[in-house]
């Protein structure tokens, strides 16, 4: 007897959208808002965004002419301080004040949407360098660096003098010297793209070509300044400008782009924690600057995008009107981030809710009592707890997958609580002491939009020893350890699963998951 296999062969048709690699919500924004994939979507009869979709006026917020009602934040916004007479009169003043501080407005902010054409070409080989006030970001076209002042086995970070007269340049048909100086005013590290390009020549006979360049970098590329590689609250500072920077420039977030870690360290950045976050942006690996090192490099196309320390920056430095909370481009960042990172969304689960402790292998603002809140928590009725250690041996696309499926998360002051802004959009965050740094996990939970709370009554906390600061060796709440009455955390835990359960978002999802379930039960 013969016999005969068949194999059924299942054909998968993909979309230019599915290559565009965004969440639906976003890329119904992204395409609507771009003229170029707008009119594609409206001549393409498979196109899976709707007619009426692309057609109802909904912007990003950022854009010339968007006005805050239109934006994608304007029913995330939610401010809950009463209006004080005198001052911000009327709720929705209030939501405006927030989006122009923390939200696209600030994109339109203090010149950074303003477009300066310091170098123009009408010649398609020709250099373009079009920066914002105090050169904040900037985008060019046929320029070279050159590194040889770089000398990178003895070079130390944060330098802002690599670039030297005759080092950096192209080939203007027209350079505005009067304007570039005007905005070199602001040459921090970490503020601008001063320093590189105060010295910018133009020479009518330089080409991007072998003859000029000892490297070229022919895709586009993402040439970046970076803030502290092992600090999660300083590197997602980095992450979050650039998703900016790149919202700013009409990107399209295309991930067939180079990236130049311009880190003037000998070691080179390295990013030995957080480099998989990377592939979000590029489906390259980042080139390091000390490879660079004695080298002409010139680049076709080039973003510099915002920097992680700017004055009134995102969200460093970021001042924020009291009482609101929920960024849309906070959220939007959020979102795109997990999509790309293929970080999935497991629940809520039908009748849980998930409690996290993220646990400190440190030396300080250790949770002495951990083991016995962990205990009650446990104990709670509804609960599902766990604790999770994110130190160097978890990976973390590991740590986000953790942190995305909790509903709450709870931890000491310190950068892990960064992971703040993958939590699901209905979850809460505990810090469960914020060791008198009042504002920085609490804008941070504003921004993101997730509920916040610490730990307030001072006579049910006890601090085991006094702590003083390693180098000036004044007493100091981050340097020392704490224990907790599990009465009163069992009661603000209780407090934040209440919101959970009432959140909208989360009700819709527990609902949809009730429904699989259901059926799921039904077919067996």
């Amino acid at each position: 007897m013969r016999l005969l296999m068949f194999c059924l062969f299942s054909i998968v048709f993909s979309h230019w959208t599915d290559d565009l690699d965004l969440p639906r919500e976003l890329l119904e924004y992204t395409v609507r808002n771009s003229p170029d994939l707008r009119k594609k979507c409206e001549e393409d009869p498979h196109c899976p965004i709707q007619r009426d979709v692309l057609s109802n006026g909904r912007c990003w917020g950022h854009e010339e002419g968007c006005p805050f009602e239109r934006s994608y934040s304007a029913n995330r916004i939610s401010c809950t301080l009463p209006v004080q007479k005198g001052r911000i009169q009327s709720r929705e003043v209030q939501q405006e004040h927030f989006f122009d501080q923390a939200d696209w407005g600030y994109l339109r902010g203090h010149g950074r949407s303003e477009r300066h054409q310091i170098c123009e070409s009408s010649d398609q080989e020709g250099t373009r360098l079009v920066c914002s006030d105090h050169l904040a970001h900037c985008t060019a076209e046929n320029i070279f660096f050159d590194f040889s002042n770089l000398n990178a086995r003895h070079s130390k970070r944060y330098r802002d003098d690599v670039i030297q007269p005759g080092q950096v340049g192209g080939n203007c048909g027209k350079f505005n010297k009067q304007l570039l100086d005007a905005h070199t005013d602001r040459q921090s590290y970490l503020q601008s793209w001063g320093a590189e390009f105060k010295h910018f020549e133009s020479s009518p006979s330089f080409v991007v070509d072998d003859d000029n360049c000892d490297v070229i970098f022919e895709r586009p590329t993402i040439v970046i300044k970076l803030d502290a590689s092992i600090n999660m609250f300083h590197h997602f500072c980095v992450f979050i400008n650039l998703y900016a920077s790149q919202h700013i420039n009409g990107s399209i977030f295309d991930t067939d782009v180079d990236i130049l870690w311009w880190d003037t360290f000998s070691n080179g950045f390295v990013d030995p924690y957080f480099k998989p976050a990377w592939a979000a942006f590029s489906r390259h690996t980042p080139v390091e600057l000390t490879s660079l090192d004695g080298k002409r490099v010139c680049f076709r196309k080039a973003l510099l995008p915002l920097l992680a320390r700017q004055r009134y920056g995102m969200y460093y430095n970021m001042p924020m009107t009291d009482g609101c909370t929920g960024s849309g481009l906070m959220q939007a960042f959020s979102h795109h981030m997990l999509h790309r990172l293929r970080v999935l969304q497991r629940g809520p689960l039908v009748d849980k809710i998930r409690v996290t402790i993220l646990s400190r292998s440190t030396m300080h603002r250790r949770i002495i009592n951990e083991k016995e809140l962990f205990s009650r928590l446990q104990s709670m009725e509804g609960v599902e707890a766990r604790i999770v250690d994110y130190n160097g041996k978890v990976p973390f696309l590991d740590q986000l997958e953790q942190t995305h499926n909790s509903d709450i998360f709870i931890g000491m002051h310190g950068s892990g609580l960064t992971h703040l802004l993958f939590l699901p959009d209905w979850a809460a965050i505990f810090e469960i002491y914020n060791c008198e740094d009042e504002s920085c996990y609490y804008d941070l939970a504003r921004l993101r939009g997730v509920r916040y709370k610490t730990w307030s009554n001072m006579s049910l906390l006890t601090r085991h020893g006094e702590g003083r600061h390693p180098h000036n060796g004044t007493p100091h709440a981050k340097f020392t350890d704490y224990s907790f009455d599990v009465d009163e955390f069992e009661r603000i835990v209780g407090q934040l699963i209440s919101h959970v359960k009432r959140h909208p978002q989360f009700v819709e999802e527990r609902r949809k998951m009730r429904r699989k379930s259901s059926g799921t039960k039904q077919e067996l």
